[in-house]
């Protein structure tokens, strides 16, 4: 083997080495980005509240939307009655299941 077979081999053995560290490092950036999206989420997640409270919230917001629409409905049936409309009396259907 000859100095110039050598040194090809060499050179060769040195490019890969650097596109493997190449691909170490990009490897390395995308490691460290998916940990802090990790650390966000997980910040983010001590942010919210616990379920229980989260579904009595849910709740009082149903209930006071319908209140709103109930309200709603009776200022608009007054309205009718003020301008001399024919109003009839209103109609509740109730479609909550009650255990």
């Amino acid at each position: 083997m000859d100095d110039k077979e050598a040194e090809k081999r060499s050179a060769a053995v040195l490019a890969v080495i650097e596109h493997q560290l190449e691909t170490i490092s990009i490897f390395k950036g995308y490691a460290k980005e998916r940990e802090e999206l990790v650390r966000d989420a997980e910040a983010r997640s001590f942010s919210l509240p616990p379920a229980d409270a989260t579904d009595k919230l849910l709740r009082y917001e149903a209930h006071l939307d319908r209140q709103l629409y109930r309200a709603m409905d009776q200022l608009e049936r007054l309205q009718r009655q003020r301008k001399g409309e024919k109003v009839p009396p209103p109609l509740n259907i109730n479609l909550e299941r009650r255990n």
